[in-house]
């Protein structure tokens, strides 16, 4: 005789939609420069990487170039620890504020997301870009890796390009 699992074996995960990047409106940004994608709020990070399914074998891992621990730093982001889901993003990736915004997110990680195939996936790029301009924010470079990794201060000095054509 065979027993059957029972069917509440599995997490059950309300099917959320994912949230949406805020955006300067149209009339504005016709006359600045700034980024058109203004970022998430911690709410709408933290809304955001609750959609995780946290992954036994997370497929959207194996579809970062870089390897992130992408489960590892959504989780630390549910937890407000951000501090913590910089180091894990430092880990393997360099840029993290970079590759949160021009990285092909959609076919590489987010484009491995289990929540994809029914729906839409975790937005992993846009919770890596929070991240990273959250950590930026607060000056935290040297308290966490000991140099001015994220920013140098700005003492009068001058840079030229020479020979770029």
């Amino acid at each position: 005789m065979c027993a059957t699992a029972p069917a509440d074996k599995k997490k059950a995960r309300p099917s959320t939609p994912r949230t949406p990047m805020p955006e300067q409106p149209a009339t504005e940004r016709v006359r600045n420069f700034s980024e058109v994608t203004l970022g998430y709020t911690p709410d709408m990070a933290k809304a955001e990487a609750v959609r995780c399914l946290q992954c036994k074998k997370p497929l959207c891992r194996k579809g970062c170039p870089v390897e992130i621990d992408i489960p590892g730093f959504i989780a630390r982001v549910v937890e407000n620890d951000l501090d913590g889901a910089y180091r894990v993003l430092r880990e393997t990736n360099s840029l993290p504020a970079v590759c949160g915004r021009v990285c092909p997110q959609e076919t590489q990680c987010e484009g491995a997301c289990i929540l994809g195939k029914k729906g839409e996936p975790v937005a992993i790029g846009r919770l890596e870009r929070f991240v990273a301009d959250t950590f930026m924010a607060k000056d935290s470079c040297e308290t966490l890796t000991g140099t001015q990794a994220c920013a140098m201060e700005r003492e009068g000095l001058k840079v030229a390009c020479i020979g770029a054509g």
